[in-house]
């Protein structure tokens, strides 16, 4: 059994390396918009807007992570985007890209196999953070 505290720290982990790769995406995000318009799946206005809901997701979930709010919509909210870009990143392997997969923007360069490992590593963190409790403030009132 993990104790809290290890749990916090995993998470904490986790948390950071979601706020460092949708930064790194926020501050390469034309090569982003790009790079999801390149697959001629959506338009590129469609491109911009996606790109720009990940980013937000990716804030979003690493701030969750990180302050210990809601923890099990954190878990299953990464756990989720774990699975959707794993599968993603698969496809990519399996047809043999081996270009930046734009997953921590164009900071660092990984191919959708590095990724893929990437993910595996981040999946270990969250699984080792599983089940922690919320932090829990105590509200004092104007009387006190």
């Amino acid at each position: 059994i993990i104790h809290d505290k290890f749990k916090y720290v995993f998470r904490a982990l986790l948390g950071i390396l979601f706020l460092f790769s949708a930064s790194a995406k926020l501050i390469g995000i034309d090569a982003f918009e790009i790079y999801l318009f390149s697959f001629g799946w959506f338009s590129l206005g469609t491109a911009f807007l996606l790109a720009r809901l990940v980013i937000v997701a990716e804030y979003v979930l690493g701030l969750l992570l990180l302050t210990n709010f809601y923890p099990r919509l954190a878990f299953w909210g990464r756990l989720a985007m774990l699975a959707g870009f794993s599968l993603f990143l698969t496809v990519l392997a399996v047809k043999g890209n081996h270009d930046n997969c734009n997953c921590v923007g164009e900071l660092v360069n990984l191919n959708p196999v590095q990724s893929l490992l990437k993910n595996l590593g981040m999946l270990v963190l969250l699984l080792l953070s599983a089940g922690i409790k919320p932090f829990r403030f105590r509200r004092k009132g104007l009387d006190s």
